[in-house]
């Protein structure tokens, strides 16, 4: 599998920034967020699979997409809004990184062609 331009930028750059945490996921795990967590961190996943779901008026969960190795989520937490109104869950066993929204948007700062790369990620 190709990584995307994102991913390796992540790697390359971020992964080691102070602040960012390592998790290991399981699916036997609860959620990484849920609704309501504090929507303070941004998401990258290294390896395994989420999905991400928003509760509906019915009490059930609506599928809004299932997140591949290489992608981030939690995007959420770039605009300020508070607190997730979403759960992010476990699918399938791997590696997930923490980062906090403000180092994330610092190395958007320093790295202006990530907010291109950004903008492709939102439109897929």
């Amino acid at each position: 599998m190709r990584m995307s331009a994102l991913a390796t930028s992540i790697r390359e750059d971020l992964l080691s920034s102070e602040g960012v945490r390592k998790l290991l996921l399981s699916r036997r795990s609860p959620a990484v967020y849920s609704v309501g967590t504090p929507a303070n961190h941004v998401f990258f996943l290294d390896s395994g699979l989420v999905k991400i779901e928003k509760p509906t008026d019915q009490h059930k969960d609506l599928l809004l997409s299932v997140v591949p190795a290489g992608d981030i989520f939690g995007e959420q937490a770039l605009l300020g809004d508070g607190a997730f109104d979403t759960t992010a869950r476990v699918l399938e066993s791997g590696i997930a990184y923490s980062i906090p929204t403000d180092v994330f948007q610092r190395y958007c700062e320093r790295r202006p062609d990530v907010w291109r790369l950004l903008v492709s990620h939102f439109l897929r």
